[in-house]
């Protein structure tokens, strides 16, 4: 099984965080104390034995009723929800626990008192099916009755009748939670294997880690019923000897027990005997070209980082030659202090070990690096923030499921030239469709703020002749609405509403056809703007034109550009900027001018005062949503 999302309320800094999403890879981003290591802790007690401890209950504080006052408050109970995905094999195993999309749901509480554990289970409607077997005769001859079997005497009869209803019969039910115990689902939790900082420090634990799961593979198997059990008989028969003599020595404990306290009725002991911890770390030697040998853990920090990238490959070749289970693998930022291509080296080989496992394997990556960032696939982050009042939100790229569409997306990112750093960590989006305002904005940006779009977190991005546009643009509406702006020419001719809407794919957009025009009605009323008459430059004044030209182009004959020259190449039926640079082609040649200069010039000439309105306004939001103060 492989885990499809987590749920996490009162644990540690997290108070509720909802359908975490997990991938074959995933990577958790976010700042310093957002609570991405506390996500791995909050997996091993729900996939492991290991329990909180009185420190990992949610804190807050809250006011004291009547009073101004605030009291520290710390919540009595931990909870989760692991969703599982099921093989098919753990589908048949686990058939009383699967919702109807196969999938397997446990949640586990934790509290001062003790523990519990419950899976989602189908529940038969009517209580009767699960009390068949406490009725009287009478009573089960009424049941069967009702369920329109004939009237059975003999007891042993009545009960196959039963039995066989169960099997054949399409029985009305709903999901109800059902307690069960730790032992009934452990086997099948994927193994939780987890590298920590020290790891990193001490590639002894790392190259043991390793160690034991081949050790481990070579103890054990699973069985046909998914259970754990030793490949060696004559170990199993040792086993068995000695948990009798265990149970024994535990039933005589209890009559101790009552001698000195005789409320106490009984005691339940189950100790787990478990070979697999059996292999002891050890002292690891090198050698050096010296001939001399050295305790590894004596050597410099730079062997260490070098040591500990070869454990990563090796680890690959590891696990592609064992008989490998289910596990969750996590790495708690191993990139840190590594230069970018030790970086690549090590991404490579976290990755394969997915590929290695025929994935069998998911690991989890906590990192701050922009290059493992931008790296991973844009599917596979999850941004963790930390809100107000304690609350953690989750921002991942939503509802593209299907993951033919996922590539799609990667790929249609990289052509905008957006890493996924830039869509997770930007602050503001201005999409347009052309070259003057790719080269004008940031200069006139600079000079009315001194400060570059880039320094406050502003990106653009030309949509101009880009077949993915559309669909780009739906993609940052759909996870990045609030944060978006379309700065548009008023005679667009292919981001249009009426276009978008035509552009409808209920797979790729996630929602039906009257929902999704209705979003593209809201965001274009609260998120497009729209410059000039017709275009972006004729929102510039005939003396900026001829400042710039007389400057930048001059005529082939001397004489100087003209304001009235300029006024006449603003036309009805023809765009401003396309006679402008037929002009120049005119008079200038071969001096000619592109729109990608006409938009650099621009930005060169024009002072602050002499900004179109509409781009200030454009600053001004941006400004705004990014949250810069002026």
């Amino acid at each position: 099984m492989i885990i499809k999302s987590i749920s996490i309320q009162n644990f540690k800094c997290h108070k509720n965080i909802n359908n975490l999403p997990f991938h074959d890879l995933t990577t958790l981003i976010g700042e310093n104390d957002s609570g991405k290591t506390t996500i791995i802790d909050f997996l091993e007690i729900m996939l492991t034995t290991k329990v909180p401890s009185a420190i990992d209950y949610y804190k807050s504080k809250e006011l004291i009723p009547g009073t101004d006052d605030e009291s520290e408050v710390v919540q009595d109970e931990i909870s989760g929800e692991i969703v599982f995905v099921l093989d098919n094999d753990e589908q048949k195993l686990l058939k009383d626990f699967i919702d109807s999309d196969n999938n397997l749901h446990i949640q586990r509480k934790f509290s001062a008192n003790g523990q519990k554990i419950f899976a989602l289970s189908k529940t038969f409607n009517d209580a009767r099916f699960y009390q068949f077997g406490t009725m009287n005769s009478g009573e089960q001859k009424q049941f069967l009755t009702e369920l329109g079997i004939q009237e059975i005497n003999n007891q042993e009869s009545r009960d196959r009748a039963f039995s066989n209803y169960i099997q054949t019969t399409e029985i009305p039910y709903h999901f109800a939670w059902r307690e069960i115990s730790l032992t009934q689902i452990k086997a099948y939790f994927p193994k939780f294997i987890r590298y920590n900082s020290d790891d990193y420090k001490n590639p002894t634990n790392m190259i043991f880690k390793v160690l034991q799961e081949v050790y481990e593979s070579e103890l054990y198997s699973k069985d046909d019923n998914g259970q754990k059990e030793l490949k060696d008989e004559n170990l199993k028969n040792a086993i068995e000897s000695i948990t009798r003599k265990i149970t024994i020595a535990s039933q005589q404990f209890i009559g101790y027990v009552k001698k000195y306290n005789t409320k106490i009725q009984e005691i339940s002991i189950e100790p787990e005997i478990d070979l697999s911890t059996g292999l002891r770390q050890t002292q690891i030697m090198i050698k050096d070209e010296t001939g001399i040998s050295h305790y590894l853990e004596s050597r410099g920090y730079g062997t260490k980082k070098r040591i500990f990238l070869a454990i990563f490959e090796w680890n690959k070749e590891v696990i592609s030659k064992i008989n490998q289970e289910y596990a969750i693998r996590c790495y708690d930022e191993p990139d840190d202090s590594l230069h970018i291509e030790a970086q690549r080296i090590l991404f490579k080989a976290i990755k394969s070990i997915i590929d290695a496992s025929n994935k069998k394997n998911q690991v989890i990556i906590c990192t701050h690096s922009l290059f493992m960032i931008d790296t991973s696939p844009a599917s596979s982050i999850n941004l963790i923030k930390r809100e107000d009042k304690g609350n953690t939100s989750v921002e991942f790229l939503k509802a593209f499921g299907d993951s033919d569409i996922q590539k799609f997306i990667e790929i249609m990112c990289r052509e905008m030239g957006l890493s996924n750093s830039h869509i997770f960590f930007e602050k503001c989006f201005v999409l347009f469709e052309g070259p003057s305002e790719m080269n004008f904005l940031p200069v006139a940006y600079r000079k009315k703020y001194n400060s570059s779009l880039a320094e406050d977190g502003i990106t653009l991005i030309n949509l101009e002749g880009n077949g993915s546009a559309v669909n780009f643009l739906k993609l940052l509406m759909k996870n990045k609405k609030d944060l978006t702006i379309l700065f548009l020419d008023s005679d667009t001719v292919h981001i249009k509403k009426d276009n978008m809407k035509r552009a409808f794919n209920k797979i790729v957009d996630g929602m039906e056809r009257d929902e999704y025009e209705s979003f593209i009605e809201t965001f274009f009323s609260e998120r497009v703007m729209f410059i000039g008459k017709k275009e972006f430059e004729d929102s510039f004044t005939d003396a900026i034109i001829v400042q710039v030209l007389n400057k930048k182009r001059k005529k082939n004959d001397g004489s100087a550009w003209l304001e009235k020259e300029i006024a006449q190449l603003r036309q009805p039926d023809k765009k401003f900027s396309d006679l402008i640079i037929k002009s120049v082609a005119e008079q200038c040649k071969p001096n000619y001018l592109s729109k990608p200069e006409l938009g650099l010039y621009l930005g060169e000439e024009v002072d602050v005062g002499s900004i179109p309105k509409k781009i200030i306004e454009l600053f001004t939001k941006c400004r705004k949503i990014a949250e810069i103060g002026e």
